[in-house]
């Protein structure tokens, strides 16, 4: 049967791949429907390869079905609830809603000035350079989608990196063939690519002894500095409540809480207690009766001598007190 062709099994297993990024990742849904499309009107694939490898996607769908209905004990599409939750209900936007524009904004400042930009212009050069290229079909409804929905994270963007190399590939090569002499001759082209790795050294060497969360650093000080009964209060906020509070890193004389201002903690008692704010103004910390000390702060104070752009307004910087009320 011409089902069972060699290009009709490579078609049918790509399938199971695509539907296991699927069930791994449901944004990629615009990944893939770009990559039907351009199966379609690109490439111009035959009916039989298109049935394999849709056949092949919907196994794997309805394999991740099956594993649903096994842990959740009944039938639930979690890929449905997600879209539900997140865009009908709107409840991603809780998180923070951001202009169309952020992503390009974050890329830039994130992949480290000068080298964002450049990235970022690798990007779109590829997708101007290779308008019928499957990167392209890929990369631009995926994009696209993103730039709609409010609430943006540039790790909703990660799953783009390992098209990055080729849009820095393809953007080198014509640069390079506008020229009349190799890249690697000019002394600027090399400066900045020892730059590039120099950077790309220390920062990973910085980030394999710098917690992924700053709060970690706060839970450590508490842990080690408070064996007695203590607690921790936040205006509106608490550094252990993440999506849900984060229990792992207390010790179980730790008692967290949250207060809507500074008029609502506990002025009259007797009890040393943590005080924990979000950010460095807004809150009178030495109006509040009692010894103040600073126990922690995630910025220094020499961090304001390179505030460019206000952006340490817009940064969460956990300052944490212990108070001392009045006897």
């Amino acid at each position: 049967m011409r089902w069972k062709s060699p290009k009709s099994q490579q078609y049918f297993l790509l399938g199971l791949l695509v539907g296991l990024s699927f069930l791994f990742r449901y944004q990629v849904t615009f990944m893939i429907a770009g990559m039907g499309l351009w199966l379609i009107f690109i490439k111009q694939e035959k009916w039989l390869p298109l049935v394999s490898f849709t056949l092949g996607g919907l196994m794997m769908v309805g394999l991740g079905i099956l594993i649903d209905r096994w842990f959740y004990g009944e039938w639930v599409i979690s890929a449905w609830h997600y879209f539900e939750q997140n865009i009908l209900l709107d409840k991603a936007s809780t998180f923070g809603v951001d202009p169309w524009w952020q992503y390009f904004y974050e890329i830039i400042l994130k992949g480290i000035p000068p080298f964002g930009l450049i990235f970022l212009a690798a990007l779109f050069f590829y997708i101007w350079h290779r308008p019928k290229d499957l990167v392209t079909w890929l990369v631009v409804p995926f994009v696209g989608i993103h730039l709609l929905i409010a609430h943006k994270e540039l790790r909703f963007l990660y799953v783009l990196l390992p098209f990055l190399p080729i849009s820095l590939s393809c953007l080198l090569q014509y640069w390079e063939n506008c020229k009349s002499k190799p890249l690697w001759s000019e002394k600027g082209y090399r400066l900045g690519w020892r730059i590039f790795w120099v950077q790309n050294a220390l920062l990973t060497l910085f980030i394999m002894f710098w917690p992924v969360i700053p709060e970690l650093k706060i839970y450590q000080m508490i842990y080690y500095r408070y064996e007695e009964p203590i607690t921790v209060y936040g205006v509106q906020d608490n550094p252990y409540r993440m999506a849900l509070y984060i229990n792992y890193y207390k010790r179980s004389n730790v008692r967290t809480a949250e207060v809507d201002s500074l008029d609502n903690l506990p002025h009259d008692g007797q009890d040393t207690y943590i005080i924990a704010v979000d950010r460095q103004g807004g809150y009178d910390i030495e109006g509040l009766p009692g010894t103040k000390t600073l126990l922690h702060s995630t910025f220094p104070d020499w961090i304001y001598a390179i505030n460019f752009n206000n952006w340490l307004e817009r940064s969460q910087w956990w300052l944490v007190y212990e108070v001392q009320p009045k006897s």
